[in-house]
């Protein structure tokens, strides 16, 4: 037993342990080449990236003796959660793992195809249906496992909204399949068996695990969807629906002012029939066969005619005139002053009863409000979601630093805010608790060793911590943009609750200055 325990620390404590050293060594090596005016840059990055995943699983399983998949795991997790603002290319990088992982996972597949045929030598009858028992009661325990530490998981929940319902852990017991990890240590410990000449024991383990994945990927992977729609897990709420109509509406009505634009002005489409056209538009709209003829109604060709004319001559008259200045490209702490709505009277005084009521509130009685629950919520989800995208934005025109604090915490505090989005906004709450340190700590210490962050203009605050001023600024200022954007934009329909979120980040701006 005692052999056991010890083999058991070493694979998984040291695996571990190995992984994160090399995770934070390979981020420390990738800041040296972050340069994202430099083609060879992104080809460093994606070789360190490679030669890292390889390397902690040959090294630890070959080497250490320790366990090679958690070594690769690991490693990829402190990639994963550092590594993000320093690589030259997000995307280019994401597409060429998914292309590895399209072909890692073929390969392993079929490997283990070739070795179950192999193995089912050493596999008798009753083996089939021992691996059906196994399959049943495989799913019954993890049902049981989840039921037990049910009160737990929800104890633990930072928010009401990330607690689990019974729906959830429903699903979570139907959806455990397995597949990579499993097949990938199963062929290891059969090297280790044939090597021991304990050939059976390793061809009936290959037969087990390669059927139970097989099961699961068959039975419980096809039916999941299914489990999911009947539970009404995946259907959004009104809100979300209504956004979404919105949005379709405005996408809509944009399209067909840049067709009329196209007709009037550009010569290539001179012979199309634009009362056609209008009929498709109408047709989506309805999907009936009966609004065509209302469509063609509505836009007869003489209609179209006197329509395009109007627009060739505004698009003649405009053709030579000056570009607007983008001004939500500027950032008013730099003294340029923020975008304009394009019904400015209104934006402003939207904006000026929105000030008021929520400058000096609490940030118990921000949160309150007479719109619906669910409502907020939604209006929360999306303004967190643009404000992640602000900050990507000011990421990658290099506004927000990738050595600096801000970097990890801005969008970690969205991260966080987002469990409690059926509440109130708090990321500035999340952002405060993240960003305030004591430099002389030993997780201060420890922190500016294993990660490459450091603070841009550090601030001494009054009971002796030190924060990152650039972070705060550049929370206010995303947060300022994003307000304006959600009351100037008129794919969002006006609503109290729409307001309310926008009191919520004024409040949490008026906390941050």
């Amino acid at each position: 037993s005692g052999d056991i325990i010890g083999s058991f620390c070493r694979l998984a404590f040291g695996g571990t342990a190995f992984g994160l050293v090399v995770g934070i060594v390979t981020v420390n090596w990738l800041t040296m080449a972050s340069n994202k005016l430099s083609h060879s840059d992104f080809l460093v990055q994606l070789g360190l990236t490679i030669t890292m995943a390889y390397l902690s699983f040959f090294i630890g399983e070959s080497e250490l003796k320790v366990s090679g998949v958690l070594s690769a795991i690991f490693a990829a997790i402190m990639l994963g959660k550092y590594a993000g603002p320093f690589l030259v290319s997000q995307e280019g990088t994401s597409h060429v793992w998914h292309t590895l992982e399209f072909f890692g996972n073929t390969i392993l597949f079929v490997l283990c195809g070739v070795m179950l045929y192999v193995s089912t030598t050493n596999v008798r009858g009753e083996d089939v249906g021992w691996l059906l028992v196994l399959y049943v009661l495989a799913n019954l325990c993890r049902g049981a496992m989840i039921l037990i530490l049910y009160p737990f998981l929800n104890m633990v929940a930072t928010s009401q909204v990330a607690k689990a319902s019974w729906k959830e852990c429903l699903v979570m017991t139907w959806g455990g399949l397995r597949g990579a990890v499993g097949l990938a240590l199963v062929l290891a410990v059969r090297d280790g068996l044939y090597t021991k000449n304990r050939r059976e024991v390793a061809d009936r383990m290959v037969f087990y695990v390669a059927g139970f994945a097989g099961l699961t990927l068959v039975i419980n992977a096809t039916t999941c969807g299914l489990l999911l729609s009947k539970l009404e897990l995946t259907n959004p709420c009104n809100t979300q629906m209504m956004l979404i109509e919105s949005m379709r509406s405005m996408l809509e009505s944009n399209a067909k002012d840049e067709l009329v634009n196209l007709l009037a002005g550009d010569g290539r489409f001179a012979g199309v029939s634009e009362s056609t056209i209008m009929m498709l538009f109408k047709w989506h709209d309805h999907h009936d066969a009966g609004d065509l003829h209302d469509a063609e109604q509505e836009h007869t060709p003489e209609q179209m005619t006197q329509e395009r004319s109007r627009r060739l001559k505004s698009v003649n008259r405009n053709a030579f005139s000056q570009p607007d200045e983008e001004a939500d490209q500027k950032y008013w702490w730099w003294g340029f002053k923020p975008p304009i709505a394009e019904d400015s009277e209104k934006y402003a005084t939207a904006l000026t009863r929105i000030l008021s009521d929520a400058t000096g509130r609490t940030a118990k009685s921000v949160g309150v409000g007479s719109s619906n629950v669910g409502e907020r919520a939604a209006y929360r989800k999306l303004f967190l979601s643009m404000l992640r995208a602000e900050y990507q934005h000011q990421l990658e025109e290099g506004m927000l630093p990738a050595h600096g604090h801000g970097a990890e915490h801005l969008l970690a505090s969205v991260d966080a805010a987002d469990d409690f989005s059926n509440v109130q906004m708090s990321d500035w709450t999340n952002l405060k608790a993240m960003m305030f340190y004591n430099p002389g700590s030993l997780r201060s210490k420890l922190k500016s060793v294993m990660t490459p962050y450091s603070p841009h203009y550090p601030i001494e605050s009054s009971d002796g911590y030190f924060y990152d001023l650039f972070t705060v600024v550049v929370f206010i200022d995303a947060h300022h943009l994003v307000c304006h954007r959600m009351l100037s934009n008129d794919a969002l329909a006006s609503s109290d609750a729409r307001e309310m979120i926008v009191k919520e980040s004024i409040y949490e701006m008026e906390l941050a200055h």
